[in-house]
């Protein structure tokens, strides 16, 4: 994965979102929705049902020191507001 991309703001929150993936045939965006985040004390685990560019199901990591400590605040408040939606 190379980027992530929530909804925007007026729309639910496991919808929407475009993740940017590095393949063996290039660089693409694709379309998902957010099934379920995991968060463990060093990493957070994102499952997601891709929708284009094909159906699939996709569980992505990613570690704290991976990410600034800004992005890893982010993803922290993601999983929080996820917890409470998805439940």
């Amino acid at each position: 994965m190379l980027h992530l991309t929530q909804p925007p703001i007026d729309k639910r929150i496991d919808q929407h979102w475009q993740l940017r993936i590095r393949t063996s045939q290039g660089d693409g965006l694709w379309q998902a929705q957010l099934l379920a985040v995991h968060h463990y004390h060093w990493a957070m685990s994102f499952d997601f049902m891709i929708k284009e560019p094909y159906q699939r199901s996709m569980s992505l990591t990613v570690f704290r020191d991976q990410v600034s400590l800004e992005q890893w605040r982010e993803l922290n408040v993601l999983a929080n507001v996820s917890a409470v939606t998805t439940n």
